[in-house]
């Protein structure tokens, strides 16, 4: 249950792509080859929420459509005379996605502690804003309306508390105040081939690399998340214990 729940009519995702490349071969030594791509992955499949007197945490319902743009360039060589040769080749791979619908025409869904919003990129971090740590009680912003400190999902912040930041100002931080940051895939992907022969024998050797990628830790967004620890009854749920030190 907890799952989500499929009904009936889920049809076959398909997708419109178009390409445009050349390739170019100089002294039967150099090989150049670069395309350009544009791709539409449409009525995929996603978890759209539903109400809790469903008995399902969620619905799959057809309608998520992806767009995705990037550029692949391949630059080949050979050098060597006799016995010996040396085959370089080189990948590079970049690539842009955004969604660009979402079932049952809605802007934005939450699923699974992220969001999927039309128009941002489907691999994106939704994350609050750390800004520290709350070193004392008086520190903590208070509401001038309300004269009432600033909370955490409805729970007064004290010290020794993550410092997050309330982007919309409403003295309460919660989802309203994350913010898409990051991406989950590399923008830019490589590969670099190196194949040696010398009469019978043969070398491969394979280098990767990806740059503008990033990863979120998990240990420590799980202490920060104290909400939730001082909740599950186990002795990590004292959030003193587990980062907060005197000063």
């Amino acid at each position: 249950f907890n799952r989500g729940y499929t009904g009936w009519g889920i049809q076959w995702p398909y997708a419109d792509q178009a390409n445009l490349g050349f390739e170019v071969g100089i002294n039967s030594k150099w090989y150049i080859a670069a395309s350009a791509y544009l791709r539409y992955d449409k009525n995929l499949v996603a978890a759209i929420p539903v109400p809790s007197e469903y008995g399902f945490a969620s619905e799959y319902k057809n309608g998520l459509n992806v767009k995705n743009s990037g550029v692949e360039v391949n630059i080949g060589s050979s050098f060597g005379e006799n016995n010996f040769a040396w085959r370089p080749n080189i990948l590079l791979h970049w690539n842009q996605n955004s969604i660009t619908a979402l079932p049952d025409g809605l802007n934005e869904i939450l699923s699974g502690g992220r969001q999927l919003k039309v128009g941002e990129r489907v691999d994106a971090f939704w994350l609050l804003q750390n800004q520290g740590i709350y070193e004392s009680d008086a520190a903590v912003p208070l509401n001038s309306a309300t004269n009432q400190p600033l909370t955490y999902y409805g729970v007064a912040v004290q010290k020794g508390d993550p410092r997050w930041k309330d982007m919309n100002g409403d003295f309460n931080v919660d989802d309203q105040d994350r913010s898409f940051q990051g991406n989950v895939h590399p923008k830019i992907s490589g590969a670099f081939n190196q194949a040696f022969t010398y009469k019978n024998w043969e070398l491969n050797l394979l280098t990767s690399s990806a740059a503008g990628k990033y990863l979120i830790n998990e240990a420590v967004a799980n202490r920060f998340d104290f909400v939730n620890r001082e909740t599950s009854g186990t002795i990590e749920g004292v959030k003193e214990i587990s980062f907060w030190t005197q000063i």
